[in-house]
């Protein structure tokens, strides 16, 4: 069986350039080669990766009755996962969640009483300090970026960055998919890095 492909192409009037994909508009990095033009740009992620998959250091414990957040370790209460959290070789965080038309976490709370409340804790045991050389000053950074990464993944915040070539007469060459991002500041800055 034979099936039809549609490509659907994205024209760029004021750079005279047809993307593969819907590029975001600010994100667009022009280079000129020898041989015609490589462009970077941005794309919205359709099926992100879950961050909280990867190799983190915190381990994230959260309860909600409405929401499916990470339980990444068994504690059979909130009084024994407390109790965990209170020893000295452990270090934690309070993860708070503010649920209003989207949701939010993160390691502050938030000013809204009605539509905010903590949720768990990410934390991570002074014995991962050691194997991965860091200090506890450094590992609450670290955590503090793991759930500000979780939170760019929730409100859909993430990114692909597509690099496409082009002959001088601007017709495409190739396309690959480069890298994956978490939050637009950090697309904006992998797009110039991967430019230069």
């Amino acid at each position: 069986m034979i099936r039809q492909v549609i490509r659907t192409r994205f024209v760029d009037d004021v750079n005279n350039f047809e993307y593969t994909f819907e590029a975001i508009e600010d994100s667009i990095e022009i280079q000129k080669t020898e041989n015609g033009y490589t462009v970077y740009y941005a794309i919205y992620h359709g099926y992100p990766p879950n961050p909280r998959e990867w190799d983190n250091l915190g381990t994230m414990v959260c309860q909600h009755k409405r929401y499916n957040f990470p339980y990444e370790e068994n504690f059979n209460s909130i009084d024994e996962l407390i109790k965990h959290i209170k020893k000295e070789n452990v270090i934690a965080l309070r993860i708070y969640l503010y649920d209003h038309n989207g949701l939010c976490v993160q390691t502050t709370p938030f000013s809204c009483p009605w539509d905010s409340a903590q949720i768990g804790f990410i934390f991570c045991t002074e014995e991962q300090l050691k194997k991965e050389g860091i200090t506890k000053e450094q590992a609450v950074e670290v955590m503090e970026n793991e759930v500000k990464t979780y939170n760019d993944y929730i409100q859909g915040n993430v990114y692909c960055i597509v690099r496409e070539t082009y002959n001088q007469d601007k017709e495409q060459i190739d396309y690959d998919i480069v890298a994956d991002c978490y939050d637009y500041d950090h697309v904006l800055e992998e797009i110039k890095r991967q430019a230069d």
